[in-house]
């Protein structure tokens, strides 16, 4: 990897403590529908659900039978219409909201089951994906762009919880040198430990599925084809 390559992001995140969440009771009645849903435990679950006709972060402590409102807002009390988040444990969360803008894009962190949340800004378009091994080691992928069913991604790595980011690797400009191609989709990130992670991909137009593999905590790629089995 070049040595231009590895960017210790000390100005790619501007953390900002921004204003506390709402934390009215939701019974799970009042619950519309559900979107995504993380359990930690028996006990404890994160959940996207539609309530009152908007999509909210939602936190239970007793198996799913209430639920308290934890999403996060920006400083200046915008909501989000929609978001995904990725869960680490049950008190450490991400959220990243929809939507596509020019350079950067906002993203929050909780470390205390969604009593506060801090805001970072990313300088990329989107983040796409998030994934933490631990509370301390994670990486996130971002997408920097798409044409033709193809897209530029960047993936960041951290080793102090998302206080700062590294980026391992930049796609199409390091494309030739980390085995990770242009063509195709770059969704969601996974790691299963420090060097090895997976991101699932495709082509739309042939219909074709893969799963980008690393075992050097995704510096280097490999492409492998999802066949159907016969």
């Amino acid at each position: 990897m070049r040595t231009g390559l590895a960017i210790v992001m000390l100005t790619f995140i501007t953390l900002v403590l921004v204003s506390p969440p709402l934390h009215g009771q939701t019974s799970a009645g009042d619950i519309q529908s559900l979107e995504t849903i993380r359990m930690t435990d028996l006990q404890n679950g994160w959940v996207i659900a539609k309530v009152e006709s908007s999509f909210r972060l939602l936190r239970s402590t007793d198996g799913g039978t209430h639920w308290k409102d934890v999403t996060p807002i920006s400083a200046s009390g915008r909501k989000f219409d929609r978001f995904r988040i990725s869960v680490v444990s049950s008190d450490i969360a991400w959220v990243m909201p929809y939507g596509i803008s020019e350079a950067t894009t906002g993203i929050f962190r909780t470390v205390d089951s969604g009593r506060t949340w801090k805001s970072i800004t990313v300088s990329a378009p989107v983040v796409g994906s998030i994934s933490f091994i631990n509370p301390r080691e994670g990486w996130l992928a971002t997408s920097e762009g798409a044409f033709a069913g193809s897209n530029a991604v960047s993936i960041y790595s951290s080793t102090d919880g998302g206080g700062t980011w590294t980026r391992v690797v930049s796609v199409p400009s390091d494309s030739s040198n980390s085995g990770l191609p242009f063509a195709g989709s770059k969704d969601t990130i996974t790691f299963l430990n420090s060097t090895t992670g997976w991101i699932t991909g495709g082509i739309l137009t042939t219909d074709t599925l893969f799963l980008y593999v690393t075992s050097d905590g995704g510096r280097t790629w490999a492409t492998r084809e999802i066949v159907p089995a016969s």
